[in-house]
C-alpha cells in the first residue's frame, strides 16, 4: 500500500522545508511507502528554488508548478490529478 501526501504551497520559504522533511522522515521511519506531491502555486518567494533543492535529495518529492489559474483548490485538483497511491492525505506546507 501507498501513501500519498498532496501539499498545495504559495509563498511557503520559511515553512515547507521543514514540513516535506517532517513527514518524510516519519514515514521512512515507520516504512510507510509514499510519494509527497507539492504543488507550487505561483509562490514569488524562494519556495520553488526549496523545492528544486529537497527535490534532489528526496526521491519520493514530486513538484508541480502551477502555471494555469492560481488557487488553493486548483492546486489540490492539480495532486488529485497526478497521484499514484491507494490512500491520499492533503496536508498544509506550513504543517498545520
Amino acid at each position: 500500500m501507498k501513501l500519498s501526501i498532496i501539499i498545495p504551497a504559495k509563498n511557503e520559504e520559511g515553512d515547507v522545508e521543514d514540513t516535506i522533511n517532517s513527514i518524510h522522515d516519519n514515514l521512512i521511519i515507520s516504512n510507510i511507502k509514499h510519494e509527497i506531491i507539492i504543488i507550487n502555486d505561483h509562490s514569488t518567494d524562494s519556495t520553488l528554488q526549496i523545492l528544486n533543492s529537497l527535490g534532489k535529495k528526496i526521491k519520493e518529492l514530486k513538484i508541480i508548478n502551477n502555471s494555469g489559474k492560481p488557487g488553493f483548490g486548483i492546486a489540490i485538483r492539480q495532486g488529485l490529478e497526478s497521484y499514484s497511491g491507494d490512500i491520499i492525505a492533503i496536508v498544509m506546507a506550513d504543517g498545520s
